[in-house]
């Protein structure tokens, strides 16, 4: 059985391109997205370690971030508990919940 979301029946889904492949904590990136307008929330996602029954590292960091124009500007909270180093999925959710696929990026 292959599990198939309901936001993929939907309109476009968010885009995210462009901006730095590495963001310290403190500070900001700024990616390029057609649909920057309608995105309301930007996470970074820990991935799961798949060696490992409980993976006590996999998180979800919820991000401050600005839209203007074609423009979004995701800014990483500057405490290494919340956001330790390593590499993270970065997302945007749209005013429907869709996501957009993940643009990687490493905290240093």
């Amino acid at each position: 059985e292959i599990y198939t979301p309901p936001y993929l029946y939907r309109d476009a889904r968010p885009t995210l391109s462009g901006g730095p492949r590495t963001v310290a904590r403190g500070a900001s990136a700024t990616f390029t997205s057609q649909h920057a307008a309608t995105v309301r929330k930007a996470r970074l996602i820990r991935p799961s370690a798949s060696t490992h029954v409980t993976d006590v590292d996999q998180r979800s960091v919820a991000l401050d971030f600005t839209a203007s124009g074609d423009r979004i500007t995701v800014t990483v909270p500057k405490n290494r508990n919340l956001v330790p180093s390593g590499w993270y999925m970065l997302f945007v959710d749209d005013d429907r919940g869709t996501p957009s696929k993940a643009q990687w990026v490493k905290v240093p």
